[in-house]
């Protein structure tokens, strides 16, 4: 606040806790333990950019790759990150969650505090397909993503649209993205018997991070 955002005391800027509430405050003082002491004055409304809580199972790519997801996750507001350990996938089990729960936790803080993302992403342990198969089965709205099959992403958007500006309020819309290489066709056919619809993007085949921002993008931006 003090070095990069070249506040001083007096001045007045906006935060977010760890709620996800945005306050309007004004700093009194930066102590020489080098934190900013703050004074709330009102908690400002927000309004939802999006008429989705987005939940994406995510197929574990490389670590890097992992990391970049989480990050881009929590800037633009995903409700949930649910990595899976698929076939396909560089990683398998849960003890590998051990190592980087922490570590994806900073990151989703970091990502949170640069954007102002008031959505608190939550990232889940690592779990089977049949796992998050299971979870996905009591949203209405739930859809995997394949290169060459299925319907139109630009058809599952429309389809999306019509769904936005239903009374309920929130609607939770569940995706599955692959791994590099996607899914195998057993992980395939156990999908669609679960009630996932398949969808594959227009145009190119993007590998699974790029994708990952291209699909979060437009669900939570472009309807």
């Amino acid at each position: 606040m003090r070095d990069v955002l070249r506040l001083k005391s007096g001045s007045v800027c906006t935060v977010i806790d760890a709620g996800g509430r945005e306050w309007r405050a004004k700093v009194t003082e930066f102590s020489r333990d080098r934190l900013a002491r703050l004074e709330l004055d009102a908690r400002l409304e927000m309004s939802c950019s999006s008429p989705f809580r987005l939940w994406i199972g995510q197929g574990i790519p490389k670590r890097v790759r992992m990391d970049w997801i989480v990050a881009k996750a929590a800037e633009l507001g995903v409700y949930r990150l649910i990595p899976i350990a698929s076939e396909r996938s560089v990683l398998s089990g849960a003890e590998a969650f051990a190592r980087v729960a922490k570590r994806w936790e900073r990151i989703v803080q970091e990502a949170r505090k640069q954007s102002g993302s008031a959505v608190k992403t939550e990232v889940s342990a690592p779990c089977l397909l049949k796992s998050f198969l299971g979870e996905a089965e009591k949203i209405d709205l739930r859809y995997f993503f394949q290169p060459s099959r299925g319907r139109l992403f630009s058809e599952m958007l429309a389809a999306l649209r019509e769904k936005k500006n239903a009374p309920a309020g929130l609607a939770d819309v569940a995706v599955l993205i692959g791994p590099e290489g996607g899914f195998s066709e057993r992980e395939c056919q156990e999908a669609a018997a679960r009630g996932m619809k398949s969808v594959r993007l227009n145009g190119s085949v993007l590998k699974s991070d790029t994708a990952f921002v291209a699909i979060a993008s437009a669900i939570l931006f472009g309807i």
